[in-house]
């Protein structure tokens, strides 16, 4: 009986490291866990696999002794979220020359290969009754919730056992293209049936860091998982708990280092960045929210991506919304962005046609105490303007969770202000704004399925689709430029395009591109896209460009020694003084790795047995 549930452990833990591992193929923000996955397996998989099986199945103490030496390793790694841009009065050059501050920071969890795995079968059996898409009639997760999902083959439908296949998600790209365009057909069939539609999105503002899930509730997962499924693992209890004490240890990490003001965490458990079943729990917190969407307001159309919202509502004649909107009530203003969350998410009566609604809070005001030091400044700056609505912050109010989730009740999920974006169509009018989203969708579906024009950027040297310019006046007035910056996504397409065609050119002129990209990149965009590092060192590898490559590989580690003297700048108001060191300290290892793969790849470049000097 032992050695059956030892050969029937192995397997899970196999197929789990095989999940995780085709999944950090595709992130290109782990690259340290990439390496430690490299080295777990140079130190012998068949051991390091024999030693989980040997804890899950083995005594308490073994099982124990296993997980205390993982949950002690557990530390977080700092890599840059935003930096300050040009403040008011600043000069705009195209060179390198302000010091790079950093505003903002995100955390990933610097966890051992096989804490992730434990966290990996976690996903296979509890994330997977979770996510219920084998099983639609059980589902617990909301139908239009597309982000994060588990694929609907995960299990084999005649064995019922997990599959050998690699794939554990469902591709992110097709996800967030099927919410995309599934609200678009939905304020496109209001407008063919002469009704007003509305668009709303909006996101949650440090989601991963406002939840808090308490034991009791994370106990409570298990239990109803327990009375819903009958043949699973004898040790899977042990899997869950293990996932808590690694949401426990994390949050406590984070704390200690955090010193961002506008960044609160408080005494929160909260779901770490780069561990798996944070994904799982991320829709799941989110799925009470769903509910209270659904059943208290019922748009047209509710679809999320992680903590992204959009909502599309048909907007009655006879509703307040249609009246301000088309300037038809007496004595008001023009509708805002405000007035249309007040309408659906504050507490209110309200009329439709023949039905009568009446709303209990969704989202509640957050008053001026709790704010954050920029959002108090920010009321204080528009309440000194007479002529500006009010400023508000909204949360989700603690009541759209059971009464029972103590824990998720004291979770600090807040509306990000900037982030709110309201589209109101007019029936009978141009349908251009719904067009252009509709042909900006299809643009970005399609971007990697054919080789790339490239001639117009390569022949001319225009590099423009990747910058991004901020206007604070018209569109076509250059006084109006407040900055200038790399568009991150514009990039990434750029080099993901460029990478398909660039050992095809041999053409001096054209290659002058790998040349003039390490002038585009200069250390603050280093800074900021360092996820693309990798890419960036790769094309120069594979277009034979040794030298550039190298002096790239010098640019990178300046870059990283930049974030440590912003820290030293004095700009008490911007960086948060204690995540500077740290995010200098995280860039090491992804520094590390990304060079590491780069020489080696280089017949000419491996003196160093593939280690960066």
């Amino acid at each position: 009986m032992e050695k059956k549930l030892n050969t029937l452990t192995r397997e899970w833990v196999y197929k789990a490291y095989k999940k995780l591992k085709h999944y950090l193929y595709f992130d290109k923000t782990q690259l340290p866990l990439v390496d430690d996955l490299v080295a777990f397996e140079n130190d012998g998989i068949e051991r390091n696999i024999s030693a989980i099986v040997r804890a899950l199945t083995g005594p308490p103490d073994i099982w124990e002794d296993f997980t205390a030496d993982i949950l002690e390793k557990i530390s977080a790694f700092v890599f840059p979220k935003r930096l300050c841009g040009c403040t008011e009065g600043q000069i705009i050059f195209n060179a390198d020359s302000e010091p790079v501050r950093m505003e903002s920071a995100k955390y990933f969890i610097d966890l051992p290969v096989a804490g992730h795995i434990l966290g990996t079968l976690w996903v296979l059996i509890i994330g997977a009754y979770l996510d219920g898409r084998d099983d639609p009639e059980h589902c617990l997760m909301y139908e239009h919730s597309y982000g994060n999902r588990l694929r609907k083959n995960l299990y084999h439908p005649d064995s019922g056992k997990v599959t050998y296949s690699p794939y554990l998600f469902e591709p992110y790209f097709s996800q967030y293209e099927s919410w995309r365009d599934t609200a678009l057909a939905h304020a496109k069939e209001r407008l063919d049936s002469n009704q007003d539609a509305l668009i709303l999105t909006l996101d949650f503002r440090n989601f991963f860091y406002s939840v808090h899930i308490s034991e009791e509730d994370f106990s409570e997962i298990y239990r109803i998982f327990q009375g819903s499924v009958n043949d699973y693992p004898s040790w899977v209890k042990r899997v869950h708990m293990f996932v808590y004490q690694v949401f426990q240890v994390y949050s406590d990490k984070v704390r200690q280092i955090n010193a961002d003001s506008e960044l609160s965490l408080d005494q929160r458990t909260f779901l770490p960045i780069g561990f798996l079943p944070s994904y799982i729990l991320s829709n799941w917190t989110l799925t009470f929210f769903d509910k209270a969407i659904s059943e208290r307001i019922n748009p047209v159309y509710y679809g999320r991506y992680v903590d992204d919202i959009i909502i599309v509502d048909k907007v009655e004649k006879n509703s307040p919304l249609h009246e301000r909107a088309r300037g038809t009530a007496e004595n008001q203003t023009k509708l805002t962005a405000g007035d249309v969350i007040e309408y659906y998410f504050g507490p209110c009566l309200r009329q439709e046609g023949t039905h009568t609604y009446f709303n209990t809070h969704i989202f509640q005001q957050v008053p001026e105490e709790k704010m954050t030091p920029k959002q108090r400044k920010s009321s204080q700056q528009q309440e000194a303007d007479a002529q500006a609505p009010p400023f508000k912050v909204y949360r989700i109010d603690p009541s759209v969770f059971p009464a029972e989730a103590k824990g998720l009740r004291k979770s600090d999920i807040q509306i990000q202000n900037d982030k709110v974006k309201i589209f109101y169509f007019r029936e009978g009018s141009t349908r251009a704004l719904l067009d252009c989203f509709r042909a900006e969708i299809g643009r970005n579906a399609s971007e990697f399925r054919y080789l790339p024009d490239m001639n117009r950027t390569l022949g001319d040297n225009d590099y423009s689709e990747i910058f991004k310019l901020t206007n604070t006046d018209t569109p076509h007035k250059l006084r109006g430029v407040s900055s200038v910056a790399l568009d991150k996504f514009s990039l990434s397409k750029f080099l993901g395009k460029y990478r398909k065609v660039g050992n095809l050119i041999r053409d001096k002129q054209e290659n002058a591109f790998d040349r003039d990209l390490l002038t585009i990149l200069n250390q603050r965009a280093l800074i900021e896209n360092y996820s693309l590092w990798e890419r960036l060192l790769e094309i120069l590898v594979i277009n034979d460009r040794l030298d550039l490559s190298i002096k790239t590989g010098q640019k990178y580690p300046e870059s990283h020694h930049r974030i440590r003297s912003a820290g030293l700048s004095g700009q008490r108001s911007c960086a948060p003084p204690g995540a500077v060191p740290d995010a200098s300290r995280s860039c090491i290892p992804h520094l590390s790795v990304v060079l590491g793969k780069g020489y080696e790849s280089c017949p000419y470049g491996n003196s160093n047995n593939g280690k960066a000097g």
